[in-house]
């Protein structure tokens, strides 16, 4: 292992945290807000991507 098992392990907690707290922060958002709200959001960004792949300026993988 070239950097050593202190960063990795530093890195393991560090990401244990804040993917904790964005699930908690998620689940909070949507039991107060409703789901709706993400609608709008989600069929403009479906467009986009939609768009880009059909310009060519992004590679569908």
């Amino acid at each position: 292992m070239t950097g050593g098992w202190g960063p990795t392990i530093v890195g393991i907690v560090v990401s244990f945290i804040v993917g904790y707290a964005s699930i908690a922060w998620l689940l909070r958002l949507v039991a107060k807000h409703p789901i709706s709200v993400f609608v709008p959001y989600r069929i403009v960004v479906g467009v986009a991507v939609i768009l880009l792949v059909a310009t060519g300026l992004v590679a569908a993988v």
